[in-house]
């Protein structure tokens, strides 16, 4: 027959007690051995620790956090250098034909205009105010109305 230990609801309070003395005494001969190993200088940083605690963790930690934060400022310094780069090469020129643009006055607005194909390239914004500037022109022609 199998010796099993009996429910833990069903155990008296005696072994229950004897049980936890046991914990104690083990962890007391755990605390002394430390003590005798801390005077002695062969292990000053044993006992019960948490892996997080110990000082390989905790420096690699930083390192890895260190690195992280230079590649993150290398990345985002690479990526205004490109975008200057970009503007620099792009600026001023038609998206068509590459040509550089001109800027020519239409009524109170300026559009950038291709030397070289007559391509007519507005910025933002632009596109609305000069359908505001025709709207209000159309409107009194056919519309009688007011422009909106």
């Amino acid at each position: 027959m199998i010796d099993r230990p009996p429910d833990p609801a069903r155990r008296s309070k005696a072994h229950r007690t004897k049980v936890c003395n046991r914990v104690w005494i083990i962890i007391i001969k755990e605390f002394f051995i430390d003590a005798q190993h801390d005077q002695e200088g062969t292990n000053m940083t044993s006992g019960i620790r948490k892996p997080s605690e110990s000082e390989e963790e905790f420096i690699a930690r930083i390192e890895f956090e260190r690195r992280k934060d230079a590649e993150k400022a290398k990345q985002q310094e690479m990526a205004e250098l490109e975008k200057r780069r970009r503007k620099e090469l792009h600026f001023m020129h038609c998206p068509k034909c590459g040509m550089t643009l001109i800027e020519v006055d239409y009524k109170s607005l300026k559009i950038d205009r291709c030397s070289s194909c007559a391509g007519v390239w507005l910025d933002a914004g632009e596109l609305d105010a000069v359908v505001g500037l025709e709207k209000g022109l159309l409107g009194r022609i056919f519309g009688g109305g007011t422009a909106l």
